[in-house]
């Protein structure tokens, strides 16, 4: 059952509705009580006069007599007669204009029992009420402690991943300059081995292009001074011959002819072995000069 306040004819009634089977309502001030009843045929019929769904006229009845936040949407008039009553509901679209949803005939009971109904449903929703405030009471203090407890948890994260986070960007920069560091070191060690290497390529390169160059003009001066050897050796023998061929046979003469021959003899033989020496090296001279040396040597 449920139970609104309404204003009516500027006097306070309450209204306790069901909707179980139809409708049902009870309205009271007090010391009046007014019963009524409404089966679905009569919604159906009720909603048709208006050209409305019966589903969305139901739910505007539940919103005029159950929902206190949208009683203020509908206004109530009350025409009262000897044993009865008409209760008219309209829905108010503006100030001036109002829309009359459906009227009902209420049956009024004389009788104390439908007041010590009212009263018990009243008490019985006051109670239902109460444990619902309790509990969502209890509920609401839960989720307060466990709000102010996460509240607590998120600052305290906070704070934490606020340390680590500087606590890790110091390591990083360590680690970064560290790693900077080693690869400077790395780098000019690499530098100046590679460096090195091609300098000691250079230098082996010019060690064995010298021992080359010197080995190549050992061997010309070699072939030279043997070559200037055996033609030495053969204008040599050339000139011994030629002294015993020109030798004189053995007969007297006298001795200061002999001297005269003796001188002339020795003269001439080293004149002439002189002229040919000289022509010999001029001639090895020629065929290995210094330009010959240089094109045989580069």
């Amino acid at each position: 059952m449920n139970l609104n306040k309404v204003l009516i004819n500027n006097q306070t009634y309450f209204i306790f509705s069901s909707f179980k089977s139809g409708i049902n309502l009870r309205l009271t001030n007090g010391w009046e009580v007014y019963n009524g009843n409404v089966s679905e045929h009569q919604l159906s019929l009720m909603a048709n006069r208006i050209d409305m769904c019966p589903l969305t006229f139901l739910q505007s009845i539940k919103d005029a007599f159950c929902n206190n936040s949208l009683s203020e949407l509908f206004s109530f008039d009350l025409n009262k007669m000897e044993n009865s009553c008409e209760l008219v509901w309209k829905k108010i679209l503006s100030d001036e204009t109002k829309f009359q949803l459906a009227s009902l005939t209420l049956q009024k009971d004389n009788h104390s029992a439908p007041i010590l109904s009212l009263l018990e449903g009243a008490m019985e929703t006051v109670q239902m009420l109460s444990r619902s405030v309790t509990k969502l009471e209890k509920d609401n203090m839960l989720l307060e402690k466990e709000t102010n407890t996460l509240t607590k948890r998120m600052e305290n994260y906070v704070q934490t991943k606020d340390e680590l986070e500087q606590q890790l960007f110091s390591k990083f920069c360590l680690v970064l300059n560290e790693k900077k560091a080693r690869i400077r070191y790395l780098k000019n060690e690499l530098e100046q081995k590679t460096w090195k290497s091609n300098q000691s390529i250079e230098n082996k390169a010019a060690k064995s292009a010298e021992l080359e160059s010197i080995d190549i003009y050992d061997i010309k001066r070699k072939k030279i001074d043997l070559d200037a050897s055996h033609i030495v050796s053969r204008e040599n023998d050339s000139i011994n011959i030629l002294n015993k061929s020109i030798e004189p046979e053995s007969f007297d003469v006298p001795k200061s002819s002999r001297r005269k021959i003796r001188s002339s003899k020795i003269g001439k033989p080293v004149a002439m072995q002189q002229s040919l020496a000289s022509t010999s090296i001029s001639k090895v001279s020629e065929e290995y000069s210094a330009d010959n040396l240089l094109d045989d040597l580069f």
